[in-house]
């Protein structure tokens, strides 16, 4: 009789134990959450921020995929807060979810579309229009620095100033005017104050109305001496070939310039400039030759035409008061041109034209 009670107290031990490990066994296995985020429409809303926290402070990031599902699993049991969040979307949040062990939750998500708020402040000051010159939107005022992208060549520096100006009333395009006055000469870049283009098209100061009007106005005498030289110097074994001439003859252009200023008084100052051009441009003949038989014969040769210019500047300032300024300035320019003819062996000078 002993015998058969310990194997029954066996027996009992052993059930418990197994219904013990099961137990145990169904409390370890992790729990998952699973869900879709979607809009208040019924469409996915992929690359959703979703985070899922629990106990003991756990946190796990579960974006949204591509068709808007998400995941979270190894969650041991307990209660568990999910937060969802989306551009554009209102961020939502629920807590309470209950994970049980070896449990599969499926909790969808649906966001709401986030209102738009826009503010506008509207001031009550009123601008009066205004006239003055300087405030035209069309204009254009070179000074400083903005005049280093323009051209050391003053005739290349008047067609950039034209281009900008664009088209003028009359058959040679726009206006220029130097410190006020028509039919100057461009100065060298290096005395150049301000450069300003249709600044004030309708003045009735100008003796044509419209636009194509440049206005440049040079440097005055400072009240410390100042100056400065330049040289430039240009070879035709750089350039290429013109493609309308068969040669390419060998020519040069050096140009230079130097400028010196200063104080004369408290209330005058002086500025001198000069500058040497030797321009040796090239010109294309494109002729028919006839001999005694009265044959014609194509002629085509590149030949160089030299130019020489010399130009001196003077300039005195003497202010008069506070507003006005007596403006005194002497302009010597001497131009030289030489037609030439070209040999196979050299080229002799035909004529001088100054």
């Amino acid at each position: 009789m002993p015998e058969y009670r310990s194997a029954i107290g066996a027996m009992v031990c052993a059930v418990g134990l197994v219904c013990f490990a099961q137990t145990v066994r169904a409390q370890s296995r992790p729990g998952k959450i699973t869900g879709v985020v979607t809009d208040p429409a019924g469409a996915v809303v992929p690359n959703a921020r979703v985070t899922i926290s629990g106990p003991d402070g756990f946190s796990e990031e579960a974006p949204s995929d591509a068709q808007g599902r998400f995941a979270a699993a190894g969650l041991v049991p307990g209660e568990y807060r999910l937060q969802a969040a989306a551009d554009g979307f209102v961020s939502y949040q629920s807590a309470g979810l209950r994970i049980r062990a070896g449990d599969t939750l499926s909790h969808n998500v649906r966001l709401q579309i986030a209102s738009v708020r826009q503010e506008v402040t509207v001031d009550d000051t009123r601008t009066q229009l205004n006239v003055d010159p300087s405030s035209n939107i069309g204009a254009v005022v070179m000074s400083g620095s903005d005049l280093d992208a323009l051209s050391d060549d003053p005739d290349d520096l008047a067609v950039d100033l034209q281009a900008l100006a664009g088209p003028g009333v009359g058959p040679n395009g726009g206006d220029i005017f130097i410190d006020g006055f028509s039919n100057g000469r461009l100065p060298p870049k290096s005395s150049i104050r301000e450069v300003r283009i249709n600044q004030n098209p309708f003045s009735a100061e100008y003796d044509r109305l419209g636009f194509g009007r440049i206005e440049i106005f040079t440097k005055p005498g400072t009240d410390r001496f100042r100056g400065e030289a330049s040289f430039n110097f240009g070879d035709s074994i750089f350039n290429s070939r013109n493609p309308f001439a068969l040669d390419k003859p060998h020519s040069q252009r050096r140009m230079i310039e130097g400028n010196f200023a200063g104080p004369l008084s408290r209330r005058a100052s002086f500025m001198i400039e000069a500058e040497r051009r030797d321009m040796q441009e090239t010109t294309i003949i494109n002729a028919l030759t006839v001999d005694p038989a009265f044959q014609f014969t194509p002629f085509r040769q590149a030949v160089v035409s030299p130019t020489a210019n010399t130009e001196f500047n003077a300039r005195l300032d003497y202010q008069l008061s506070a507003n006005h300024t007596l403006v005194g300035r002497l302009h010597l320019t001497r131009a030289a041109s030489l037609s030439c003819h070209s040999k196979r062996r050299g080229t002799r000078y035909l004529g001088r034209r100054t």
